[in-house]
């Protein structure tokens, strides 16, 4: 059973759901099943009332299959969201070191800034994400 939402509607997703997972058979992801090629579209650099595409939900959950399962299908790498932050910004941020890698590797701007002029290296370094720090 196919479960519509808000995303396919051109519209905001509320903020709790974590935005790739919206839809979904029999409560399965979506994503892990593959996405019909008409809704890549819709949903590929959606962003939910969080402002946050499904990359920045994948990135900051550190979820690499996700990741590369979007990126696949065009999601932009460098998409601002929430205060200009990027899928990357909000890996480092939150210390997601296999997102931070899954993202550089596929052309992810380590010099993006967000609103406050602030990198991903910012983030990492003010929380002393050390590892993360290295991989930038």
């Amino acid at each position: 059973m196919l479960r519509s939402t808000s995303l396919l509607n051109n519209t905001k997703a509320p903020s709790s759901y974590y935005t790739p997972h919206i839809p979904t058979i029999n409560d399965q992801p979506f994503l892990r099943h593959g996405i019909p090629e008409q809704v890549v579209p819709h949903l590929i650099n959606q962003l939910s009332s969080d402002e946050l595409s499904p990359l920045h939900c994948a990135a900051k959950n550190d979820d690499v299959e996700i990741i590369e399962s979007l990126i696949e299908r065009e999601a932009n790498v460098n998409m601002p969201g929430l205060d200009n932050m990027t899928p990357l910004h909000l890996a480092a941020r939150h210390n997601k070191l296999l997102a931070v890698q899954a993202l550089l590797s596929h052309g992810a701007n380590a010099q993006a800034q967000d609103v406050n002029l602030d990198t991903p290296l910012h983030y990492a370094a003010r929380a002393g994400h050390l590892e993360i720090c290295e991989a930038s």
